[in-house]
């Protein structure tokens, strides 16, 4: 429980006895806490329980328990025995009474009756911190001092911080906990202690600068997950359902949008995973709906009868690790890419033009998105075409890179919603089509691609939202868009709760490749490495989004990859 590392020492001796000679060891270790989408510490949405949940439960409960003591000024614990995290397990609750005794003495001197319960949850993490890492190192301390220790092991590496894990009420996607470091260190032969921790911070890859490029250029941008849910419960409400429901998208064609943790694909899983469950692919070259007329025709006419549509559409641009707008790492691919692709090149020949004086593609004829493909590079000059209008007083030549891609990604935005609009519109004109159709609902905004250099674990991409609108028949539109900011899942107070609370936490992705590559240049590998994990007995941590999970990834997975549990 809490993460402490209960095996005691015959649990290490056995965990170091099974590490390949001459091999190395890393043990990821620390406490968690839940942060609720409405930025409760110590709570989290559990798939399937209706009501919010503790975690961590046994550090909650010892928390109540001192608490308590202190407000009656009487122990309900007894004082701990040195020996007692091993002792005999008939004498009562063993661990949790161990955590109890241990965090009192921690605790001693804190006030536990203030009103910021966030605040007060947040200190007794930390606190839990400390009790498991002295543990720890203490376990690990008295095993390598022993004899013919270090003849068989190299280095152990410990890495330490706390675990924040993310609720996922509708068990929709992939929703990845945060992890905030503390401790990144390698112990060697003679008390070495080689100190990794500046590592997690590279240039390429400093924790934090993704989401502070999003809070800078795209503000409300926030992970689909935190999204997903309020507009499935929504339209769940306005009778969307899997019988009824046609899913369509206006995307950009970049296989970087077409992933298992996209907005898109967890409304797909949400709303309509009770029938085929596809998605009408309405968007071509940077979102924009290049299937013209006969595409959105044959969209709506796949309807079920007074059936419902859901169009998600908008551009799309790309944010490295290291904060950098318009590009992104993608998987196996050595250097970074752009993205999107045909927004920049857009961009990078209208800025051309503007140097130059003159005009790279002339001027759009009414027809052309739809015009005789020999034409030319349809959709990527119809784009040049159209962005030029938009940019045509904008000055881009401007030192800061980053704020004219995101003023590019929010014209082409403009570009896709005028287009898409005045499709939805010419169809829904038609006689006959509310008729068979009750509802089309669009949901518009940026996608703000995460990049994933090592493939590991799961990336979730952002989402900010511009536009949640159903339109009825009579050009009746209904504005749903507070309906993404409810009390209970306002999009960024997790976000806000973690940066308050536990500043420094990032999601895991965003160390786990750090700490893998920092890991293989000191000769870390499959062979040779041995995993260990101190963590609470919480199955939120046992997820393979989880750092340790990520970690085995990319370190063992050409062994048998378990991981040794020393919580």
């Amino acid at each position: 429980l809490g993460g402490v590392p209960f095996v005691g020492p015959s649990g290490f001796g056995a965990f170091f006895s099974h590490c390949p000679k001459s091999g190395k060891v890393v043990i990821v270790y620390g406490p968690h806490v839940g942060v609720s989408q409405a930025g409760v510490v110590g709570k989290i949405e559990r798939v399937g329980v209706p009501e919010m949940s503790g975690a961590c439960g046994a550090a909650l409960g010892a928390y109540r328990a001192i608490k308590a003591e202190k407000e009656k000024n009487e122990r309900v614990i007894p004082t701990a025995s040195a020996a007692f995290p091993y002792s005999d397990p008939d004498a009562g609750d063993v661990q949790e009474d161990y955590i109890i005794r241990e965090l009192r003495n921690r605790l001693e001197q804190d006030d536990l009756g203030g009103p910021n319960t966030n605040a007060l949850i947040a200190l007794v993490t930390n606190r839990m911190y400390e009790l498991v890492t002295e543990l720890l190192e203490r376990e690990v301390g008295a095993a390598s001092n022993k004899p013919g220790f270090w003849d068989k092991i190299s280095d152990v590496t410990l890495i330490g911080g706390i675990v924040v894990n993310k609720g996922n009420p509708t068990g929709l996607g992939s929703v990845e906990d945060y992890f905030k470091p503390i401790n990144f260190v390698s112990w060697k032969a003679g008390g070495i202690r080689e100190n990794l921790y500046d590592a997690l911070y590279s240039d390429e890859g400093r924790p934090g600068n993704f989401e502070s490029a999003v809070k800078a250029y795209f503000p409300g941008a926030v992970p689909n997950s935190m999204l997903s849910g309020n507009v499935v419960d929504t339209l769940k409400k306005k009778g969307y359902n899997a019988d009824n429901t046609l899913l369509g998208s206006s995307l950009c064609s970049d296989e970087v949008n077409d992933v298992g943790t996209s907005l898109f694909a967890q409304l797909q899983n949400g709303l309509t995973k009770g029938n085929s469950g596809g998605v009408f692919n309405l968007g071509g070259l940077g979102g924009v709906p290049f299937v013209g007329p006969s595409g959105f025709g044959a969209f709506f006419s796949h309807c079920p009868k007074s059936g419902k549509v859901v169009i998600v559409y908008g551009p799309h641009v790309g944010v490295s690790q290291a904060g950098v707008v318009g590009k992104i790492e993608r998987v196996g691919v050595p250097e970074m890419s752009g993205a999107c692709g045909a927004a920049l090149g857009a961009y990078r020949a209208i800025k051309a033009e503007k140097e130059k004086n003159e005009r790279v593609i002339p001027t759009a004829s009414a027809a052309f998105p739809y015009s005789d493909p020999d034409a030319g590079d349809v959709q990527e000059d119809y784009i040049i075409r159209e962005l030029r209008n938009r940019l045509e007083q904008d000055d881009l030549g401007g030192p800061n890179t980053n704020a004219l891609i995101a003023l590019v990604t929010n014209r082409m935005y403009e570009l896709v919603t005028e287009l898409l609009e005045r499709e939805v519109g010419a169809a829904s004109n038609k006689p006959g089509f509310w008729d068979k159709i009750s509802d089309v609902t669009l949901i518009g905004g940026i996608v703000v691609n995460k990049g994933n250099p090592t493939g590991l674990g799961s990336v979730e991409d952002y989402f900010k939202p511009i536009n949640f609108v159903s339109w009825k028949a009579g050009g009746i539109r209904e504005n749903l868009y507070d309906a993404l900011y409810s009390d209970e899942g306002r999009p960024g107070n997790f976000e806000s709760a973690v940066k308050a609370y536990f500043p420094g936490a990032v999601p895991n992705s965003m160390l786990s490749g750090n700490v893998v590559d920092t890991l293989k240049k000191k000769g870390y590998n499959a062979d040779n490495t041995l995993l260990g994990s101190s963590l609470c007995s919480d199955e939120v941590n046992d997820v393979g989004t989880s750092l340790f999970a990520q970690l085995q990834n990319g370190l063992t997975k050409g062994n048998s990859g378990g991981v040794f549990n020393l919580g």
